[in-house]
């Protein structure tokens, strides 16, 4: 398998993971969240984070995988402006739990096609 194939499937995993965790409520998930840092970023005073090149470069490749899981429906993006704004669809429940059946799917998940 390719190696960016094989890392686009690990930050998948944990995408969705983290998501599941949260549910129902919003989630921001990045380097921290994916268990991929435990470097603490700090807000600078233009409100983005100051962090380390390695941590930013971490935040980007998890919100490209999390553009495409939006753009294929299983992540919703409530577009909040300020906070986490991410929560996984049923299709996203469904996918999730194929790749490992200990991660449940919520009845009234089940009942939507």
């Amino acid at each position: 398998m390719a190696a960016h194939i094989k890392r686009f499937d690990e930050l998948t995993q944990r995408i969705l993971v983290g998501l599941h965790e949260a549910f129902p409520a919003a989630r921001y998930i990045g380097p921290n969240e994916a268990g991929l840092s435990d470097e603490a970023p700090a807000l600078n005073t233009s409100g983005g984070r100051s962090a380390s090149d390695e941590w930013h470069t971490l935040d980007t490749e998890l919100a490209g995988v999390l553009t495409w899981l939006v753009e294929q429906g299983l992540v919703h993006d409530r577009q909040n402006k300020f906070g986490a704004s991410h929560i996984l669809t049923a299709r996203g429940f469904e996918v999730l739990h194929r790749l490992d059946p200990k991660y449940e799917i919520p009845a009234v998940a089940r009942l939507l096609d």
